[in-house]
């Protein structure tokens, strides 16, 4: 694995927005078999379902600043790790995974 790079860290109150966002939202469980290895669970943009788009962009703006890369089957994306759970983009869709399966 290649060189982690943290810009900078969530603030406590940027961490509370998140979990306030993350609590509100209504996860739907990946399906798709070609993800049985690698279980997560996403929101799409355009169908946020328990939180507002704007809302969407903001926790997609603070992984962006505030998440680490990390190589994942021979690619790389930006994590932000809060809790016991990893957060990720690929638009238009919000993921999120164990950390431990990371």
């Amino acid at each position: 694995m290649g060189k982690r790079i943290i810009r900078r860290r969530l603030t406590p109150k940027e961490t509370k927005e998140l979990r306030s966002i993350i609590r509100k939202a209504n996860w739907t469980r990946s399906t798709s078999p070609m993800y049985r290895t690698a279980p997560h669970q996403y929101i799409c943009w355009f169908q946020p379902r328990g939180f507002t788009q704007r809302e969407w962009k903001r926790f997609a703006a603070l992984i962006r600043i505030c998440g680490e890369y990390r190589a994942w089957r021979g690619n790389r994306y930006c994590y932000l790790l809060l809790g016991r759970w990893a957060y990720w983009t690929m638009w238009p869709v919000l993921n999120r995974a164990k950390r431990s399966t990371l």
